[in-house]
């Protein structure tokens, strides 16, 4: 079933995830999980390295936002200089990185994650409490503020360089009471991509894999029972990974900050491979999908030649156990105004046949009433 996050839940994830768009990692650190932190459910894991962020400061922020739809635009860049801004006293007090747990959720819940902030031994835990809460000042979003505002940093067991963040809403304590096999699992998987300033490692747990291939089975091979065709599709993209252990990402920037690549590391080479046809041939599906209605959206004001530029550039290509992906600041700007004016297209065709002004387009096929249509084709 589809999985949601209120805006709280996704400022959570902000703290770690708003930070992407301006990595450029010159030295990051090796990642060791606490034992504590890594639980048998825990389905991901999260690192981001503060030293990714060093050029975040210097990076145009109108230009990472592009051409965004005016709303958007203005709290993309408000997020950009905050976070941009707080960098370099993170650094400061001592901070290494954040680290984002998501341990897999009961059904019909949505994954709720918790984070912990990594410091130099010695570093003072009300000063970052102080930051962080500081940024709340900032924040123009009022639910987004409240809840920064409650935020705290503590003490995690007996760690030195370990505090939990705690109070800020839609996240979860951190876990106490984890296990040296599950945090030795994440570690071992992470290795690869120690230097990577960002790394995420996703566990393709044994109750997850029968949940995918539960969906699978049921959407895939019945399709009389039922269900949403994109998520099977969805679904069926994810089938290799159904044979695999983990799936790591890493992020990283060219030192010109000007373009970065994404990177999933399989712990099977086959594995790597049939996910890349998989996801390759789902994007080429929904671009077949999209050009059925381009000519029409074209009318309404999309831009037909962004949008391939766009599908172009959206290929995973194989190598070994790796399968990578490469984008310029550029793609992220043809994103957004694809997104923005495909969304205003079909608000002008849904409003248009509502008011029952839908008339066929000069292109398309017009039946003969007088025909009827024979479905052997004769």
């Amino acid at each position: 079933m589809p999985v949601h996050f209120p805006r709280a839940r996704a400022l959570a994830a902000a703290l770690v995830l708003a930070t992407l768009p301006v990595l450029a990692a010159p030295s990051a650190r090796a990642i060791e999980v606490p034992d504590s932190a890594a639980e048998a459910s825990t389905l991901l894991m999260v690192w981001v390295d503060a030293s990714g962020l060093e050029q975040a400061a210097g990076q145009d922020i109108k230009a990472l936002t592009g051409t965004m739809p005016p709303a958007e635009k203005a709290q993309a860049e408000d997020a950009l200089r905050l976070f941009a801004g707080a960098q370099k006293e993170f650094k400061a007090l001592g901070g290494e990185g954040l680290l984002m747990g998501v341990g897999m959720p009961a059904e019909g819940a949505s994954p709720t994650p918790f984070i912990l902030v990594k410091t130099k031994p010695g570093a003072d835990r009300a000063r970052f409490e102080k930051l962080l809460r500081g940024m709340a000042d900032k924040i123009k979003d009022p639910q987004a503020k409240k809840a920064l505002q409650a935020v705290k940093v503590e003490k995690y067991g007996d760690s030195a360089v370990w505090h939990g963040l705690t109070g800020l809403e839609g996240t979860l304590p951190p876990p106490a009471a984890g296990n040296a096999k599950d945090a030795a699992a994440f570690n071992a998987a992470l290795k690869p991509v120690e230097k990577a300033p960002f790394q995420m490692c996703f566990r393709m747990l044994p109750a997850l894999k029968a949940k995918v291939q539960g969906v699978i089975d049921q959407q895939l091979q019945n399709p009389d029972a039922g269900g949403n065709p994109m998520e099977a599709m969805m679904m069926g993209m994810m089938e290799p990974l159904t044979k695999l252990d983990t799936v790591v990402v890493s992020s990283d920037m060219a030192k010109d900050a000007k373009s970065a690549a994404l990177t999933l590391h399989f712990n099977d080479a086959k594995g790597a491979s049939d996910f890349s046809l998989s996801f390759n041939g789902l994007v080429q599906m929904g671009r077949g999908m999209l050009n059925m209605q381009m000519a029409r959206m074209a009318k309404h004001g999309v831009d037909v030649k962004n949008a391939n530029a766009v599908m172009d550039q959206v290929v995973l290509k194989a190598d070994q156990k790796d399968a990578a992906m490469k984008f310029d600041n550029a793609f992220w700007t043809k994103v957004e105004t694809l997104t923005a004016q495909m969304a205003a297209a079909q608000k002008k065709m849904m409003e248009d046949a509502r008011a029952g002004l839908a008339a066929p387009d000069a292109d398309d096929p017009v039946e003969d009433p007088a025909v009827p249509a024979d479905p052997e084709g004769k």
